[in-house]
């Protein structure tokens, strides 16, 4: 089944867009930097785990890159019906890392380089920016741009056509993520539901 990721800047509506396809019976992998954070935040505190990522950048993205690899291995590995997706994926822990000006090993890129994608839906920016530092996030309104440049070049660079989803509302945003998908899979859970927007289900907000 094909390979679909969902990546963009900080505040673009990603997590709300995934929570949409889970609902909808889409096999969803959850961002790993997500769960890093979180089980940094558990060890450290929240403070701490900030400093933590601040002092050691190449530990920290090392640890998301383990932690993607096996999550995507653990989805490739399952047996669902529809396309699988992505909340990121290895390319954007690329990104980050050139944004922190770290130098990654050999070993690193070659497991970053390792997964091809099928397609990748780049998520701009919402209006509104929410400040998650509460949750163990970095990232703030002034880096979101720059963010969105470097995802934008590493995937390019890698080959990769973005299919641009840009500011809407949630329910716009699904339609418009199923109508790429969908060009992947006929027979996805939600194949025939395209036409008929009130047979969507309705994602939550940010």
């Amino acid at each position: 089944m094909p390979i679909t990721v969902l990546t963009g800047p900080p505040c673009s509506g990603k997590s709300t867009l995934c929570n949409a396809l889970h609902k909808a019976g889409y096999n969803v992998v959850e961002e790993s930097a997500l769960a890093v954070i979180r089980s940094l935040c558990q060890r450290l505190g929240i403070t701490e785990q900030h400093q933590w990522q601040q002092q050691n950048p190449l530990a920290f993205h090392q640890l998301i890159l383990e932690q993607q690899v096996c999550s995507e291995r653990q989805a490739l590995q399952r047996k669902p019906s529809s396309t699988r997706i992505l909340d990121r994926s290895r390319l954007d822990i690329l990104a980050y890392l050139r944004l922190a000006q770290c130098r990654p090993s050999k070993e690193f890129l070659r497991l970053a380089h390792a997964q091809q994608y099928d397609q990748v839906l780049f998520l701009e920016a919402l209006p509104r920016f929410i400040d998650r530092h509460d949750s163990g996030r970095t990232e703030d309104k002034d880096s979101q741009s720059r963010i969105a440049d470097q995802l934008q070049l590493v995937y390019q660079e890698q080959g990769y056509h973005l299919n641009y989803l840009p500011a809407s509302s949630p329910r716009r945003r699904l339609e418009q993520a199923l109508a790429v998908i969908n060009q992947f899979t006929a027979d996805s859970p939600l194949a025939a539901a395209v036409g008929n927007s009130l047979r969507i289900p309705p994602p939550r907000h940010c």
